[in-house]
């Protein structure tokens, strides 16, 4: 008889298969998340789904991808449309704000979509809040009757092809670590399970948690990996416990060969 497949391996089929649609295992995770009773499992998948706001904490990292600031202007001479300029050629108080860098706040489907759209073109274009502004301020003060028609950034579709990458590749450790710590047969995790997972592979929490189960009381207790630094003492205590006895040893050999 086939082995029935559960909400778990279809999660790790569409994760590992690179022609299925992210967003459909992602759905799937969503799902898994609600089963499992983890809101952090449901709410990340949920998040790469919808998109993520400026504000939230919870903002991966790989979502700020390298990004190139250029202009289109023009002048009774001359039209230039993509020329790069640096932020350093801005006004002082644009600087600091408008980096050489872009956050894909974009759910994953968008994101797909956005890909395409800079395979074909060979590049992507992308307006940032204030840009506009800023245009019809550096035409007012410009000198040379240059019109700034437009400020934008420009990323490559290997920058957004990275960050879908990443997602699909944060998906199939969450699926990893489910699979290390369940001991359902129906494939559902616990919710413990689940946001450890979590944790774990999309926030980088190497402190993996473990169950112990105490057979005489019956009762539950929580092992975690000591922090840093308490490994750091256990370290220079075997170190300094090693360095002593060398030391001894070689204080018996002289006293032997003496």
């Amino acid at each position: 008889m086939m082995k029935r497949q559960t909400l778990l391996d279809e999660v790790e089929a569409a994760a590992l298969d690179e022609g299925a649609s992210l967003a459909g295992a992602l759905r799937k995770c969503v799902a898994l998340g609600g089963r499992s009773g983890s809101p952090e499992l449901r709410d990340w998948a949920a998040k790469e789904l919808r998109g993520y706001k400026p504000d939230d904490a919870d903002l991966p990292p790989y979502r700020v991808v390298p990004a190139i600031l250029q202009m289109d202007w023009e002048n009774l001479a001359y039209l230039a449309t993509g020329q790069t300029i640096s932020p350093n050629e801005l006004p002082d108080f644009a600087r600091d704000s408008i980096k050489e860098e872009m956050t894909l706040y974009h759910g994953v489907g968008e994101l797909e979509s956005l890909l395409a759209a800079a395979l074909k073109d060979g590049h992507l274009k992308m307006g940032f809040p204030g840009g506009s502004d800023l245009a019809a301020y550096l035409t007012r003060t410009n000198q040379e009757s240059t019109v700034v028609r437009r400020l934008y950034r420009t990323i490559s579709p290997s920058a957004v092809a990275g960050v879908l990458d990443i997602t699909r590749t944060t998906l199939t450790e969450l699926v990893a670590e489910m699979r290390d710590g369940a001991s359902d047969p129906e494939g559902v995790p616990s919710a413990e399970t689940a946001t450890q997972a979590v944790h774990v592979a999309v926030h980088g929490d190497r402190n993996r948690v473990r169950v112990v189960n105490d057979q005489a009381s019956g009762a539950t207790a929580v092992e975690k990996d000591p922090p840093w630094w308490k490994r750091w003492q256990i370290v220079s205590a075997l170190v300094a416990g090693l360095g002593a006895l060398t030391a001894a040893g070689i204080g018996i050999s002289r006293a032997l060969t003496g």
